[in-house]
C-alpha cells in the first residue's frame, strides 16, 4: 500500500471538501428547476423560462456554495421568490387577460412586496447587509420573473422595477447614515 504525502493528502482533502459543498449547493438549488418547469408549462415560452431558470439556478447554487451571508441571501431570496412566483401565477389564473396597466400593478406590487420583505430581512443581518439585500433581491426577482413571463415583457419589467425600487432606497439610506 502506497503512502500519501502530507501535501497530496491536503489536496485530496480540499477537493473532497469542495465537492461536498458543491453537492450541497446543487441540492439547495432544486426549487429553481421546479419553478422553471412550471413556468415552461404555464407560460408556453420554454426558451425564456429555461434562460431565466438557468441563471437563477446558477446564481442560487453559486451563492450557497460560497456560503456565509451569500448562502443566507440565496435562502431568503428563494423563499421570497417562491412567494412572488405563487402570487403572480395566482393573479394570472384569477385574471386571465389583464390590461398593461393591470400587469404593471400586479407585477410591480409583487416586486415591491418582495423588496420590502428582503429589506426587513437584511436589517437582521449582523454584517454585509447590502450584499445580502442585493443577492437576495436578485434571486427573488429571477423567481418572480419566471411567473411574469406569462404577462410578457411588461410583466418582467414590472417585477424587476418593483423589487429594486423598494430595496434600493434602503441601501442608499444605510450608506448615508453610516
Amino acid at each position: 500500500m502506497a503512502t500519501t504525502g502530507p501535501d497530496e493528502f491536503m489536496v485530496r482533502a480540499r477537493r473532497a471538501y469542495e465537492w461536498g459543498r458543491l453537492r450541497h449547493a446543487l441540492a439547495r438549488g432544486w426549487p429553481a428547476v421546479l419553478m422553471t418547469a412550471a413556468s415552461s408549462g404555464i407560460c408556453h415560452e420554454p426558451g425564456k423560462s429555461i434562460a431565466i431558470g438557468a441563471v437563477l439556478f446558477a446564481l442560487a447554487t453559486g451563492l450557497v456554495w460560497y456560503g456565509r451571508a451569500a448562502a443566507q441571501a440565496a435562502d431568503a431570496g428563494m423563499n421570497a421568490g417562491l412567494a412572488a412566483f405563487a402570487l403572480t401565477v395566482g393573479a394570472f389564473h384569477l385574471h386571465a387577460h389583464p390590461s398593461h396597466a393591470e400587469v404593471l400593478i400586479i407585477n410591480g406590487s409583487t416586486g415591491l412586496a418582495v423588496g420590502l420583505w428582503l429589506s426587513v430581512e437584511s436589517a437582521r443581518q449582523a454584517t454585509h447587509r447590502d450584499l445580502f439585500l442585493l443577492f437576495s433581491t436578485a434571486v427573488a426577482t429571477l423567481c418572480g420573473m419566471l411567473a411574469c413571463i406569462v404577462f410578457g415583457q411588461i410583466g418582467l419589467a414590472g417585477m424587476v422595477v418593483g423589487a429594486f425600487a423598494s430595496s434600493a432606497p434602503v441601501v442608499i439610506y444605510r450608506r448615508a447614515t453610516a
